[in-house]
């Protein structure tokens, strides 16, 4: 297994596994709106998404938000949200280890 940051290539597989996040949800946006969003998470520095990947498929993923802040020598803080690891790779450890 290997950890990465995901490129702005796997847009499609990262949506495929959020299909796998909740039994049910809203209908995807128009691709249009979803590619102006992807465009800016990709253009962060603040907001960042990682992969673990079982012979280079995307298996599970989890977005890591920075949140400046004003105490702590103004160090910044992670909120991490939105785990998902496909149905197939479950309870296997992935979506703690990423």
């Amino acid at each position: 297994m290997e950890f990465s940051e995901i490129n702005e290539s796997e847009l499609e597989n990262l949506l495929g596994l959020y299909e796998q996040l909740h039994e049910s949800d809203l209908p995807r946006p128009e691709p249009s709106k979803i590619q102006r969003i992807w465009a800016n998470i990709q253009d962060s520095k603040e907001h960042l998404y990682f992969g673990a990947y079982v012979d280079r498929s995307l298996v599970s993923t989890c977005p890591l938000s920075l949140i400046p802040n004003l105490t702590r020598g103004c160090r910044p803080y992670g909120v991490i949200e939105n785990v998902v690891t496909d149905m197939a790779f479950r309870r296997r450890g992935i979506g703690k280890a990423i």
